[in-house]
């Protein structure tokens, strides 16, 4: 998967990965994909689809209005200008 990467990502991922993704990390990914595997994310996922993706919209809605996403759209209005 690094191949898609840029040089600079990818060396990223080597001098830091490993700092970050631990074994704290990975045992937490090893109960998401218990709980996957054993259906509590699809009856999540029909719960949500029932609300009309009311903790999705939410979820976008907030991500919109993160600094990134301000600061992501104001360059672009630089760009504009």
């Amino acid at each position: 998967m690094r191949e898609a990467i840029s040089n600079t990502a990818e060396l990223g991922a080597l001098l830091g990965g490993t700092r970050i993704i631990d074994k704290s990390v990975r045992e937490r990914m090893s109960d998401v994909l218990a709980e996957v595997r054993a259906g509590k994310f699809a009856d999540e996922l029909r719960a949500e689809e029932a609300t009309g993706y009311e903790r999705l919209e939410k979820a976008r809605a907030e991500a919109l209005d993160a600094l990134l996403q301000k600061t992501y759209r104001r360059l672009g209005e630089g760009e504009e200008g």
